[in-house]
């Protein structure tokens, strides 16, 4: 992986061929997206801002390029600037100054919740809004999947937009958000395979968020469970948020034991099988366990009690 990592490293030109080529192949096969955003990130880290913001600038122009004379239309193009490469640019700017993923993710969390509710608050009916938009989605996709099922779609299109309205917003930011935090992971593991080998797997084990942010997540819990307002979906959206954080947090939680236990790596592939196999039940175990680690800190309790630091 090193020989592919220093070519991509190498100068602009590589990074700009590398991103661009991946952002291109990404709509054909969507994890494309992450590497795309990671050479970002890699630039923006071990060349500082400046020359990150130099790539980004030049890898958005030539995709923009690229997709007025594939698409006819700059949509695409920008919608990859906005949701991808600035995400990542951003959070790899304050990984650089703070050198902890922990208050990187903090950090971005914050962003994202505030775009949530400064959304809620710009838009009178967020509900409203969304609702003509996600009918009109789910009507062109109608007509653009196989006859056989579109009838079936149709059926369906008045309780999907109905249960997804009220948390549109949750589900795109978070969605990004995820991105985010993937690609900036990426990024530094790119960028310690060259400068630091072996020190990505110790930040990683060692991430965690602030306790408060437990308080916080069991508030919009309750919130969203016991209101009937438009709150709701406010406060479920902003739980999203917050467990996307504490999802990272477990994931850190269960790569620390393992490797402090001296456990094999199969625990590790077991662990993320399950967690494409059964996504929603997987998901909440692992936000348990980042939860319970931020309010008693289990690793410092299980490696203090197994004599291990």
């Amino acid at each position: 992986m090193r020989p592919v990592v220093q070519y991509i490293a190498k100068g602009r030109i590589q990074g700009v061929a590398i991103a661009t080529t991946l952002a291109t192949l990404a709509p054909l096969f969507f994890p494309f997206y992450w590497p795309s955003g990671a050479v970002i990130g890699l630039f923006t880290l071990r060349y500082g801002s400046g020359e990150g913001a130099v790539l980004l600038a030049m890898t958005s122009s030539i995709y923009l390029a690229v997709t007025w004379l594939l698409f006819k239309s700059t949509a695409f193009g920008l919608g990859m600037l906005i949701s991808v490469w600035l995400p990542v640019y951003g959070l790899c700017c304050v990984l650089r100054m703070t050198r902890s993923q922990g208050m990187s993710l903090t950090l971005a969390g914050i962003v994202a919740a505030m775009l949530v509710v400064a959304f809620h608050v710009g838009v009178d009916d967020a509900v409203g809004w969304w609702q003509p938009r996600l009918d009109l989605f789910f009507q062109v996709l109608a007509e653009r999947i196989q006859v056989s099922n579109t009838s079936d779609l149709l059926a369906q299109r008045e309780v999907l937009v109905t249960m997804l309205a009220p948390v549109m917003t949750g589900v795109i930011l978070t969605g990004i958000l995820f991105s985010a935090v993937i690609m900036m992971l990426l990024a530094r593991w790119c960028h310690a395979i060259l400068d630091n080998p072996g020190g990505f797997a110790k930040e990683f084990r060692n991430l965690r968020l602030d306790g408060r942010f437990a308080l916080v997540m069991v508030a919009f819990t309750i919130l969203a469970l016991l209101t009937k307002t438009w709150f709701t979906g406010l406060a479920t959206e902003l739980l999203a948020v917050v467990m996307v954080l504490f999802f990272f947090q477990g994931l850190a939680v269960v790569h620390s034991i393992v490797a402090k236990k001296g456990l094999r790596v199969g625990w590790l592939v077991a662990m993320y099988l399950l967690w494409l196999l059964a996504t929603p039940q997987a998901t909440i175990v692992i936000v348990f366990i980042g939860l319970v680690d931020a309010a008693v800190d289990i690793r410092a309790r299980l490696f203090n009690i197994s004599g291990s630091t």
